[in-house]
């Protein structure tokens, strides 16, 4: 029995009890628990064709989905797993929408190698890690710490040490304490105790959470890393909707290209025909040079379209992710309207909006923020106990008599801090105000982002149908205008004035085409992204 290592029942069930006693006892909420703050939401879209202007509004209700994502401020969210992966399957490719081959694989591409998606996803990785950091001071912490020492010391500071010591207790008296310090002057300054120690312990410390300051603390990074996760779906949304815009932008632009090459094809003819009729005596010189003007301008027009459009396919190679010497896009007209937006769509659908959700769940994080703050009033608790061996000799280590065991209760209170802990929570509940402020500000942004793709949809399509009435008013006046100059009823300035007009007419009409589309998009980007099922959370942050 000597030899082996041996704790009596009694001592290990005192450190059992009272690790028990640490993990099970149950702290006091200081806080209330978080509630999502109510915002007044219009029930429908004033700028719809066939909505009616509203005269009420709505309470905002989030979806039962999204209730059961929020976590209460005073119960400890569930930290699952990060799949990129899953996340991209899932994502909603709203661009196909527009059944653009073209478009598809630019998004595609840039799913996989923008750098821009790519930091944002560094970001979520990095608070989602924070937050198991902060999860880790929630549980106890055990440490093995074996150690050996040797120490010596002079024998004669040892012997002068004990008779300094029996001097001033007055427990010697002067005929032994003359003995003693005979014999600490007898022993030769030369000799030395030397001691060794051997040490084999488990050290176990663990804060007990008696007003949720860890539990908060833990909350708020777990819904920092939610509102990075978020801000991830972003940045996802702003780079395939940027894309989605610039690339309708540079089809506007070979929309531009193919009406100024038909209109320099076409004065090029009526110049040679001008100067053939020159040649002839039948007109004077004065109409070759206006000919010759017109074509010109139209000539410098193009060239500053494919200037235009060349620094358009740079930004989208920025966008993509692929280097702008290697990058292309074909040549690709726009020749029909955007596809048409299901018009009265329900307000609530604005709470898919991932800037929304990310401000949400920083909101939830500036709260839990408030009860750390809190409970940096109240006295800390740690219990720590050590269990283990220690011995001067190596061969005894692991003997009976080598046992060591210690159990304590550290209780810490701050008394004076000069204002500290009052300044901290001022703080935090600043921080909070602010964060509310931004949420609501949020809010009536995406209301306003939603009314003016909606208005500029509705706008451009009328302005759209304008256009193509004076397209085709245009061209029959230049035809008019031209037959008339073959008659000599008119001179050459009437036919430039007419080539002129429509040439304008069709490069707005082109334009306004071109910006159809990026209302379009600007219009799903305001929604938060195709027209899905709505998740607060999409299921591609977690896995079961």
């Amino acid at each position: 029995m000597q030899n082996k290592l041996f704790f009596p029942q009694r001592t290990i069930n005192r450190i059992l009890f009272t690790a028990f006693l640490g993990l099970s006892c149950q702290g006091c909420q200081l806080i209330a628990p978080y509630q999502t703050p109510c915002t007044p939401t219009p029930l429908a879209w004033k700028n719809t064709p066939s909505s009616n202007f509203p005269d009420s509004w709505k309470t905002e209700e989030p979806s039962k989905e999204a209730d059961t994502d929020r976590a209460l401020s005073n119960e400890m969210p569930e930290q699952k797993e990060l799949n990129f992966e899953e996340c991209k399957k899932e994502f909603e490719y709203w661009w196909e929408v527009f059944e653009d081959s073209t478009l598809s694989e630019l998004e595609k591409q840039a799913l996989d190698s923008s750098y821009t998606l790519w930091a944002a996803l560094e970001r979520v990785i990095q608070a989602r890690a924070v937050a198991r950091v902060d999860r880790a001071a929630l549980m106890p912490s055990i440490n093995f710490a074996p150690s050996y020492s040797r120490s010596g010391m002079l024998l004669e500071n040892i012997f002068a040490g004990l008779l300094s010591s029996q001097q001033n207790q007055g427990q010697v008296n002067a005929g032994s304490s003359s003995g003693a310090a005979g014999a600490s002057t007898s022993v030769p300054s030369s000799f030395r105790a030397v001691q060794t120690q051997y040490m084999l312990p488990f050290d176990l410390n663990y804060e007990l959470d008696l007003w949720y300051q860890l539990t908060n603390s833990y909350n708020a990074a777990v819904y920092s890393s939610q509102a990075a996760a978020q801000a991830y779906l972003s940045v996802l949304l702003t780079l395939t909707a940027d894309i989605a815009s610039n690339y309708f932008q540079l089809r506007d632009l070979d929309t531009q290209q193919v009406i100024l090459k038909k209109t320099i094809e076409a004065r090029q003819k009526a110049l040679d025909i001008n100067r053939t009729r020159f040649k002839a005596g039948l007109i004077v010189y004065l109409d070759v040079s206006r000919a010759e003007v017109e074509l010109a301008r139209a000539q410098a027009d193009l060239a500053d379209v494919q200037r235009l459009r060349a620094l358009q396919v740079n930004i989208l190679a920025s966008l993509v992710g692929v280097p702008a010497p290697v990058f292309t896009v074909t040549f690709n007209p726009l020749k029909k309207p955007p596809p048409t937006i299901p018009a009265g769509l329900p307000s609530d659908l604005l709470y898919r909006r991932p800037d929304i959700a990310e401000a949400e769940r920083s909101l939830a994080s500036a709260y839990s923020q408030i009860g750390v703050a809190y409970a940096s009033f109240f006295p800390s608790l740690n219990l720590n106990a050590t269990l283990g061996l220690e011995s001067p000799f190596a061969h005894s280590l692991f003997s009976w008599k080598a046992r060591l065991w210690e159990v304590g209760l550290n209780v810490m209170q701050s008394v004076f801090d000069g204002g500290r802990n009052c300044a901290n929570l001022a703080y935090t509940k600043s921080v909070f105000r602010e964060t509310l402020a931004n949420y609501q500000e949020r809010v009536l942004t995406a209301f306003q982002d939603v009314e003016d793709s909606l208005v500029s949809i509705r706008q451009r399509a009328i302005q759209g149908q304008a256009l193509e009435t004076a397209v085709t008013a245009a061209k029959e006046t230049l035809n008019l205008s031209q037959m008339r100059y073959d008659r000599g009823l008119v001179n050459y300035l009437d036919v430039v004035d007419a080539e002129r007009t429509l040439l304008e007419t069709e490069q707005n009409s082109a334009i306004v085409l071109g910006d159809r589309y990026v209302a379009t998009v600007r219009l799903i980007k305001a929604l938060g992204g195709g027209w899905g099922e709505i998740s607060y959370y999409p299921r591609c942050w977690e896995t079961d």
